[in-house]
């Protein structure tokens, strides 16, 4: 089980990292194309404070999956 949601986490994580690389390409290339100003990059802090939030969020899901299917509750 620990193994089919950690798999599932790291392969949609790499797929956000890989779309976050396209975004930052985009970024350099409209930059130096002098389509938009440094200021108007579509990466920010934000953006980068929001996926380290949910990081986080995966990493406490991970804990509560594997706990839950670990330690069963009782049946009534």
């Amino acid at each position: 089980m620990a193994r089919r949601v950690g798999w599932t986490f790291f392969g949609l994580n790499i797929v956000t990292l890989a779309a976050l690389g396209l975004l930052v390409a985009l970024d350099d290339i409209n930059i130096s194309s002098h389509l938009i100003s440094p200021a108007d990059r579509i990466i920010t802090s934000g953006v980068i404070m929001a996926l380290l939030g949910a990081t986080t969020v995966q990493l406490g899901t991970i804990a509560v999956i594997i706990a839950r299917y670990l330690f069963p509750g009782r049946s009534e």
